[in-house]
This record gives structure tokens, C-alpha cells and sequence, in this order.
């Protein structure tokens, strides 16, 4: 499916893209409305960028933001799907809270930022599930989660220089939640941070990945 320009797509009832096609790729932006949900089938990968959601979403492959995008619709992300945003200095709308069983990817190059805006409710993150602050290139970023976060998973910094500023709640003391961070020293942009702005309730695991030829002092 190709176009150019701005488009409205109504689904009349329920769509699916899997591995097989349809194949999305628009030059222009595009609004999903009607009563039908949008799915995108495991094996599938769509990217968006510019483009408004607003119908339910469910995410069993890739869906890669690629510039600003707003989902307003119902959203999930079952166990095997991925939500990731490629940051291009854009903001990730969602206009609810939901349910991620599969991977948050907040990703991006080197000096861009990536921002994730849950406008209302609680991001929960299941046990299955992975919020990720990762790199593609380079070596400084910044990415902004402004949600508030009940951890029930992993949030994992995979960079030393990696910093994530969460604007909202943060729970994440269940057995099976996890903080996951990478160092290569103790100066300032040697080891990864999470900024919490809002009430933060800790417990699970912390987990530290050392990089050569970096040893910490017990």
C-alpha cells in the first residue's frame, strides 16, 4: 500500500499485516479511524511516522515510529511484538494507558532524543514484558519516558552513557521487576541513569553490566 499526501484510512472491520503483506509504505501521513482494529501480525513490521491512530492497536510484530506519531485508540503489545521508537527528535503520543507483554524499544542515533508520552493512565509493564533505552549509533542521547510506570518486567539501559528521565510514578518492586544498567566507570556519562521526577517504589532485581576494562572496588 503506497500513497502520497494526507489520507484518511477507515477500517470497516478488522485488518491484519503480517509477514506475508500487505506491505505500508506511504510517503505522506495518514489517520486510521473506523470501527475496525488495526493488527500487526507477528513476522510484520510497519513503520509510521507523522501518522494518527485512532482505533485499536494491537502490535504481535514491529511497528517503528519514525517521527512524531500519536496513537489514540486501545492499545497492546503482546508477548513477541515490539513498540519502538527511532526517536528523529519526536514524541511518541498515546493517549491511554496500556499493557506491554513484548518490547519497548526507545531507540535513536547519536544526539537525537526520543520521547514517549502516555497522556493518561499507567504504562504496566508486564513480567514477560522489556522497556528499553538503546542506541543505534553514537554514543549520546537522551530519551524521555512521561508516563507513570508499574514494572512488573525489565527497564533496561543497554549504554554507560545512557540516561532516561521518567516524568511520573515509578513501581517497580514486584519479585519479578528488574533495572538493568551498563557501566564503564564512575565519572558522569560513564554509567547509565534513570532521573525518576515522581514517586518511585523500588525492590526486584538490579543487575549491572560492567564493561572492560572497568572492575568496581567491593
Amino acid at each position: 500500500m503506497a500513497f502520497g499526501g494526507t489520507t484518511t484510512v477507515e477500517l470497516l472491520s478488522g485488518v491484519t499485516f503480517n509477514a506475508l503483506g500487505p506491505v505500508w509504505d506511504p510517503s505522506g501521513t495518514a489517520t486510521f479511524t473506523g470501527p475496525g482494529a488495526l493488527t500487526i501480525g507477528a513476522g510484520a513490521t510497519m513503520t509510521t511516522g507523522g501518522d494518527v491512530y485512532n482505533v485499536t492497536l494491537v502490535i504481535e510484530g514491529v511497528l517503528q515510529a519514525n517521527g512524531a506519531t500519536t496513537i489514540n485508540g486501545a492499545l497492546s503489545v503482546a508477548d513477541g511484538g515490539t513498540l519502538r521508537h527511532l526517536g528523529a527528535n519526536a514524541t511518541l503520543t498515546i493517549a491511554t494507558g496500556f499493557t506491554n507483554l513484548g518490547l519497548i524499544d526507545l531507540s535513536g542515533g547519536n544526539n537525537t532524543f526520543t520521547v514517549l508520552t502516555v497522556s493518561t493512565g499507567t504504562l504496566v509493564n508486564g513480567s514477560s514484558g522489556t522497556i528499553r533505552s538503546s542506541l543505534i549509533t553514537g554514543g549520546l542521547s537522551s530519551r524521555t519516558l512521561n508516563a507513570a510506570v508499574a514494572n512488573l518486567g525489565t527497564l533496561s539501559l543497554d549504554s554507560p552513557a545512557m540516561v532516561l528521565t521518567l516524568n511520573g510514578a515509578y513501581t517497580g518492586n514486584a519479585a519479578t521487576s528488574r533495572l538493568e544498567f551498563t557501566a564503564s566507570g564512575t565519572a558522569a556519562g560513564q554509567f547509565g541513569r534513570v532521573n525518576i521526577s515522581g514517586a518511585a517504589t523500588l525492590g526486584g532485581t538490579l543487575q549491572a553490566t560492567f564493561q572492560n576494562p572497568f572492575v568496581p572496588i567491593s
